[in-house]
């Protein structure tokens, strides 16, 4: 069930379709109770109008009793969240300033960080952090977050700015990488990633820059491996072979090589024994 819950939350127009659905029910509402629109936006917060839509807090006896967000909740609020991999330093901010005004409990955290981080960010962060996986102690009456919550909260935030960079990706130069001649297939592949990772500003790759350093990784190849290369992978069709790994890629690359060298070297031999 929640796995299921997890496939609609991240689906882009499910999130617009119930914002505006909630939207709606709270205008009604509003009207119902005889609450001006006017009213209703005087308590939001000025810094993002996702927070119109926080969860109610309820009191007993003068003391606040913190309500943990439900997926609803934290639904509507992350409806128009920049995502971390595109707008690092965005997404930074919006969560600063989601945790500072709710004073989120680490049910909360894990509830926004389920919904707010790629799957395998994520999987690979709590890995990491050794986050719990149950909610730590906390101070039972005013239901407050703990310190320990808060030092779990600061590690998941340095290892996302370690593993997520904000810099741009200078593919120009990367593009201008090459084999060079006696320079192995391997040594150019390790020099190509190291350029990668120097104007990336990140260890890892995602999909669609993936495909692009395949591409280059390709094109950067000897003419003759090259053109080779290409050719091999239509003949196998294996049209669309920038998506391809890039490990598999590397593989077709040493075997033309290896069939370039091997021709060059029968040649060789057969001018040789003609000269003889």
């Amino acid at each position: 069930m929640k796995a299921h819950l997890k496939e609609i939350l991240h689906s882009a127009q499910i999130w617009g379709a119930l914002g505006k659905w909630k939207g709606r029910w709270a205008k009604k509402r509003d009207k119902e109770k005889g609450a001006s629109p006017e009213s209703s936006q005087a308590k939001a917060s000025p810094d993002t109008r996702s927070v119109k839509m926080l969860p109610m807090r309820e009191t007993t006896g003068g003391v606040l009793v913190h309500v943990p967000w439900s997926w609803g909740d934290i639904l509507s609020f992350t409806n128009d969240y920049p995502r971390l991999r595109e707008k690092p330093i965005e997404w930074y901010q919006q969560t600063d300033r989601f945790v500072k005004l709710v004073k989120c409990l680490w049910e909360d955290l894990n509830t926004l960080f389920e919904i707010i981080v790629p799957p395998d960010l994520w999987l690979e962060c709590k890995r990491g952090v050794d986050w719990p996986t149950q909610e730590p102690a906390r101070d039972k009456v005013t239901g407050a977050p703990s310190e320990e919550v808060m030092k779990y909260y600061h590690k998941v935030i340095e290892f996302f700015k370690q593993k997520v960079s904000s810099k741009v990706t200078h593919w120009q130069k990367i593009d201008r990488t090459s084999q060079e001649a006696k320079v192995s297939i391997h040594a150019y592949y390790e020099r190509l990633l190291k350029v990668f990772k120097h104007y990336s500003g990140t260890e890892n790759i995602e999909r669609k820059d993936m495909n692009h350093l395949v591409f280059r990784f390709v094109e950067g190849l000897r003419p003759e491996i090259s053109q080779m290369i290409v050719s091999q992978m239509i003949k196998n069709h294996l049209i669309c072979w920038q998506e391809k790994p890039i490990d598999e890629v590397l593989q077709y690359a040493k075997y033309c090589s290896d069939e370039i060298e091997l021709k060059q070297r029968k040649l060789k031999e057969k001018v040789i024994g003609d000269a003889d």
